[in-house]
């Protein structure tokens, strides 16, 4: 977000009128009555170097990773071996668990 470096005096005069009239923080307003009048635009920003620093997103908490189980392991090895699908893999568990 680019900052503004200076107003037209007519800028500044209308938007302390409107902050006054929204009671914003006296602090405020005089920070903005000692703000450098623009000469050539109403308003004029500072360059990309100026903007304050954004926030990095902060890092969602990670899991522990649980051990594979014996399915996923033969799964896995069946897999490798040369069985096209998963249910050629669960048929051949099913079958070594005598289910």
């Amino acid at each position: 977000m680019p900052a503004i470096k200076c107003l037209s005096p007519q800028v500044r005069d209308i938007l302390i009128e409107v902050l006054e009239d929204l009671e914003v923080e006296p602090a405020t307003i005089e920070a903005l009555r000692g703000m450098d009048a623009c000469e050539n635009a109403a308003i004029e920003y500072e360059t990309a170097s100026h903007q304050t620093p954004t926030r990095e997103a902060p890092t969602p908490p990670t899991r522990k990773k649980r051990p594979a189980s014996a399915y996923q392991q033969h799964t896995g090895e069946c897999m490798k071996g040369g069985h096209k699908t998963m249910s050629e893999c669960a048929a051949l568990w099913r079958a070594k668990k005598g289910k």
